[in-house]
């Protein structure tokens, strides 16, 4: 119990396939293909020049990257191609770490020539598109601080008397019970421990009683832009 741990990474892949380039003016002429060595790695696609000779080296020095901890995103496929997808933002969202003018890009392969085809690419691009999800989301609720949520069992609220009649989340309003961890406010309060914590990555109040669960001296850290406020 305590704080969620970051989910594990999927498996690492690197080869080389074609990219299309981006207009830093506009002009249609300057989309030409180029072809790079990419590697998904931790949430992470990276793309470089390809070594002579070789795919796949392990210290990669990537000339550009998407990082899909840090921006919702898709993959989709092109339409009237076989062997070309895009990666793109969700709507609302803008990619992360990059410079101004690509902050909306579509990126898009063409893994004609690849070790990999492309629903292969997809599949393990998607893999790690989850992964990042997943990833973001448990820093988010990792970031409210153990002073504010205080992990209980079962036992313990059926023994109190302040908690003793809760035998639901007032949240999600699922049965409490020892499969899912709980978690109690300074203010008594009983939660799903998960329930609890993205409440509390966007109110620094009680749900239930409206409380204030920060003190002066301990705000709550900005969830990552990742996590959807909702």
């Amino acid at each position: 119990r305590g704080r969620p741990a970051p989910p594990a990474p999927p498996a690492e892949h690197a080869a080389a396939m074609w990219k299309q380039g981006h207009s830093a003016t506009g002009l249609s002429s300057e989309l030409r293909w180029r072809w790079r060595l990419v590697q998904l790695k931790g949430g992470c696609l990276h793309w470089a020049f390809p070594p002579a000779g070789e795919e796949g080296v392990p210290e990669l020095v990537p000339k550009g990257a998407l990082d899909f901890r840090r921006t919702p995103c898709s993959v989709v496929k092109v339409p009237r191609s076989g062997t070309q997808f895009a990666l793109k933002p969700v709507r609302g969202h803008r990619w992360r770490g990059l410079p101004y003018r690509q902050l909306r890009r579509v990126f898009v392969f063409d893994a004609a020539g690849s070790s990999a085809t492309r629903d292969e690419w997809m599949s393990r691009i998607q893999a790690h598109i989850t992964y990042g999800a997943a990833f973001a989301l448990a820093t988010a609720l990792g970031s409210v601080p153990d002073s504010v949520v205080k992990p209980v069992s079962l036992p313990d609220v059926q023994a109190s008397p302040s908690s003793a009649d809760c035998v639901s989340c007032p949240i999600c309003l699922e049965d409490l019970d020892e499969e899912r961890p709980i978690t109690q406010t300074a203010c008594g309060h009983v939660f799903h421990d998960a329930c609890a914590r993205r409440w509390l990555i966007k109110e620094s109040t009680c749900p239930m009683c409206r409380t204030d669960l920060y003190t002066r001296n301990m705000r709550l850290r900005s969830a990552p832009a990742m996590v959807e406020r909702r």
